[in-house]
């Protein structure tokens, strides 16, 4: 295996590596904001200047949609960050292998000078 190789795994590692970790942030954000009451929500939504010409019924029915649309959202959120893990698994494994595989060439060399 080449050098390059090797490094080629550890710049793609640390890509994934990022990428599940921007995921997590997202996921514990609309995770929170899912856990959000009716109450909360409204109350946020007029401090923001939102719903303020709202009745309730209008703003009960804008909720369930934004719960429906979260839930889903966190659904997705949830199965990509089990394939980026299941990634970064199969990533490191594959960069073991070359790196066993390095080492054995490099020693095989040694043996034959």
């Amino acid at each position: 295996m080449r050098r390059t190789e090797i490094q080629g795994f550890i710049i793609e590692i640390d890509q994934i590596c990022r990428r599940q970790e921007a995921l997590r942030e997202l996921l514990k954000v609309r995770t929170r904001t899912l856990r959000e009451s009716l109450r909360q929500r409204v109350m946020r939504a007029r401090q923001s200047g939102d719903w303020i010409s709202l009745t309730p019924e209008e703003c009960a029915i804008l909720y369930q949609q934004e719960q429906t649309r979260l839930r889903e959202q966190v659904q997705r959120l949830r199965a990509e960050h089990q394939q980026t893990r299941a990634l970064l698994s199969k990533l490191k494994r594959a960069k073991t292998r070359a790196e066993r595989a390095r080492a054995a060439e490099t020693a095989t060399h040694k043996k034959l000078r």
